[in-house]
């Protein structure tokens, strides 16, 4: 694995703010459950009313729900491990997948280092732990890919949002000295069985308000009450910490520990890495040994359902190696086809992470306040929680309109493979409809902005139009998958880089700083155009941790995987239940995204059984 200090600054800045999140954790509780993990595959049931490959955010959240009535028995099969977090030899980085895609040619042919979840917990077990949803609009547009009488939009998924986790107010006079407001009544459920959280730190660096003042005057960005309504501004975002132990909230935390149930098991360094048919109806999964693929494999069958929730990069790949997916790709690879779908693994998506604003001050800024918060603290925390979301006509006034007709007028088989089927040209091209109109509106957001209260801003883009891919290796399909992001492979992804970097700049001389003499160190002296466009190659990071995608929930014809009730095209008693089913991304962190998913697909699995 390639260390921190060899990626470009930026990119360690971000990685920096995940590390020390990640351990923003203290001891995993004594009463976790781990009496009732499967130790021995020997000691596994023949048969399980349902299966899920994958015990993370996702995987655990369907899991617990499902077995909660006591009526069926569910068994998780995960890849990685539980840890133990009071062990000081037990790194975030031994949580964490040891991926890199294949070099992406239009970022100077590097590779790009991949960090997603590998224990119980997933990604929820080692994110940024920022609780953010999308805006209605982006919702709706999932719907509008899906097929007729969808609700996969803001409505449809608001109640799950509601059910997915238990926002805890924060108390103390720092919120008004902050101005940290928020809506528990549009935003929040407050269901007293959830036991995932969100809440706020408490301690923000005050310097944070410079940055805040700064955005106020920004024309035509609002300051939105918490962000969680549906509408986007500057806000502050809550973390996924329970507030009560100053722990990491998290799927096992929410829905494996304390759980002292007989009909739920979880076997662990166990990977699943195919789906086993009776005739046309999932029947079983085989799984092996993460040591050692070699080995013989074990099969338990699914009395019910078989439920795939292995992420945005493996849920692909057990699909493919189960028969699902391009019937050219798996022909290569020596598998049998089962269902030509060949969705599963394109529309790969992630939030690139842009190139840092760095600027000295001449006069350092006085703090406005001191903040007497005396709780736990981690230096890197912060200012943990504002941000600030920007549609395009608000970055850039002057060409947003010529960027939207721009891409609508793309021809885009000149911008994918030249063997791109038919059907996810379609998808395509449906999404490119969508995104035409809404660069020309202000209802969801082109660029995130995170602040320290340092000298510094951390631009995260927040809709692409370029598209990646996740396939099994021909040559040796039970490896890890090539994943490609084919980063900027669009050329109006680097254009709009190029305008966000422009506001970013032009934000830096806001009247708020002028006494304190900003001076820029990054982008360098170059502000041209051209400049602008090869220093953005040089550091442009195509992963900001949230890959997804992969397995859509669009209409078939478009290149869809998964239809309305999140099962699999083509094939019967089979789900896909994670953020590969996520068609588009969406302005904000997906964990709590990842978690309404997995709600309302329990709701549609009830729905059948009642």
């Amino acid at each position: 694995m390639k260390m921190a200090s060899a990626l470009p600054r930026s990119i360690r800045f971000i990685v920096l703010v995940q590390l020390v999140l990640s351990n923003l954790i203290l001891a995993i509780p004594s009463w976790s459950n781990l009496a009732l993990q499967i130790r021995e595959v020997g000691d596994i049931k023949d048969s399980y009313d349902y299966i899920i490959v994958g015990g993370g955010t996702a995987g655990l959240t369907v899991a617990d729900r499902l077995s909660e009535s006591g009526k069926y028995t569910v068994l998780v099969i995960e890849h990685g491990k539980f840890y133990n977090a009071s062990d000081p030899d037990d790194f975030p980085m031994s949580r964490r997948y040891n991926l890199t895609s294949v070099p992406q040619a239009n970022l100077d042919n590097k590779e790009v280092q991949i960090t997603i979840g590998h224990c119980v917990g997933g990604s929820s077990a080692i994110n940024g732990m920022a609780v953010m949803r999308g805006t209605m609009q982006e919702y709706d547009n999932w719907a509008e890919l899906g097929n007729p009488g969808s609700t996969w939009n803001w409505d449809g998924m608001l109640p799950y949002f509601h059910k997915a986790i238990h926002f805890v107010e924060p108390r103390g006079d720092w919120v008004k000295k902050f101005k940290v407001t928020y809506d528990i009544r549009s935003a929040w459920g407050q269901y007293e069985d959830t036991r995932l959280y969100a809440s706020y730190l408490g301690w923000f660096n005050p310097l944070v308000m410079i940055f805040y003042e700064a955005y106020k005057r920004v024309p035509g960005l609002n300051i939105v009450r918490g962000g969680h309504s549906g509408t986007h501004g500057l806000f502050y975002y809550p973390i996924s910490l329970d507030p009560n132990t100053q722990q990491r909230s998290y799927a096992r935390t929410a829905h494996w520990d304390g759980l002292e149930r007989k009909n739920y098991d979880i076997i662990t360094g166990s990977r699943g890495n195919k789906i086993l048919f009776k005739g046309n109806k999932a029947s079983a999964v085989r799984f092996v040994p993460k040591e050692n693929a070699k080995a013989n494999p074990t099969v338990v069958k699914a009395r019910k359902e078989i439920i795939i929730s292995a992420g945005g990069i493996h849920t692909p790949q057990v699909l493919q190696l189960s028969g699902i997916g391009p019937a050219r790709l798996l022909e290569q690879a020596g598998i049998q086809v089962k269902v030509n779908l060949p969705g599963v693994g394109s529309n790969l998506q992630d939030h690139p992470l842009g190139p840092l604003l760095e600027w000295k001050w001449a006069k350092q800024p006085k703090k406005p306040f001191e903040n007497n918060y005396t709780g736990p603290t981690f230096d890197f925390a912060t200012g943990q929680g504002l941000v600030a979301q920007l549609s395009l006509p608000l970055i850039t006034p002057k060409s947003y309109i010529t960027l939207a007709s721009t891409y609508a007028c793309q021809n885009l088989s000149h911008y994918l493979e030249p063997d791109t089927p038919p059907a996810i040209l379609a998808g395509y091209q449906a999404q490119q409809r969508i995104y035409a109109r809404e660069m020309q509106r202000t209802n969801i957001s082109f660029l995130s902005n995170l602040f320290l209260g340092n000298p510094r801003i951390q631009p995260v883009g927040s809709h692409i139009m370029s598209r990646g891919h996740v396939r099994i290796n021909t040559t040796d399909p039970e490896s890890e998958p090539l994943i490609d992001f084919r980063a900027l492979s669009n050329p109006l992804d680097i254009e709009l880089w190029v305008a966000y970097m422009r506001f970013l700049l032009s934000f830096l001389r806001s009247p708020v700083f002028a006494p304190y003499e900003p001076t820029p160190i990054n982008p360098p002296n170059s502000t041209t155009d051209e400049g602008l466009r090869k220093y953005i190659r040089s550091v442009l990071s195509p992963h900001g941790w949230h890959p997804l995608g992969t397995a859509s929930k669009m209409r078939r014809e478009l290149g869809g995987v998964v239809d309305d009730e999140l099962k699999v095209y083509g094939v019967d008693g089979l789900r896909v239940v994670d953020a590969s089913v996520m068609p588009l991304l969406v302005a904000a962190s997906t964990q709590l995204t990842v978690y309404a998913i997995a709600e309302k697909a329990v709701g549609l699995i009830m729905e059948e059984r009642e």
